[in-house]
């Protein structure tokens, strides 16, 4: 929903989900498809975006802390 929400706002995402059938990717012109224990894949999420945020509260606080140290992450880790 929020990807939607930026689309209509001219903000492109990037959305990052360990599910390849994630309804999400319909919605995005860039996904990454990966475990959230990942930092080969997280590091290159974060280095494709500006900015991260999240609306899936299960989201390990570990990924959070490794993402904040390298993007501004909303709402923090």
């Amino acid at each position: 929903m929020l990807s939607l929400a930026a689309s209509k706002l001219g903000m492109r995402t990037h959305i990052y989900c360990p599910d390849a059938n994630s309804p999400a990717f319909e919605v995005t012109p860039h996904k990454t498809v990966a475990a959230y224990d990942d930092e080969v894949a997280l590091a290159a999420f974060a280095d494709a975006v500006d900015v991260i945020t999240y609306e899936f509260e299960n989201v390990p606080a570990a990924t959070a802390e490794f993402l904040a140290a390298r993007k501004p992450l909303r709402p923090g880790a």
